[in-house]
């Protein structure tokens, strides 16, 4: 069941449907117990926002032009 759900939560909106069309069809349901992934708080999108930070931080802080 999880790898369905999985398979269901980062499909399309026409897998989507499909998977609803045959739920419907075979008067089953699709169960959600995991909600469905959020982007922003992916390990990959934090890892490319911390690191830009950093580089910002580190060029700004460190090799800022002095008067």
């Amino acid at each position: 069941m999880g790898s369905d759900v999985c398979a269901y939560n980062y499909s399309t909106p026409s897998a989507q449907e499909t998977f609803n069309d045959i739920a419907t069809s075979t008067n089953s349901t699709i169960l959600y117990p995991y909600p469905p992934p959020n982007l922003i708080t992916s390990p990959i999108t934090l890892l490319i926002i911390g690191g830009t930070v950093l580089y910002l931080l580190i060029v700004l802080v460190i090799f800022r032009p002095r008067k």
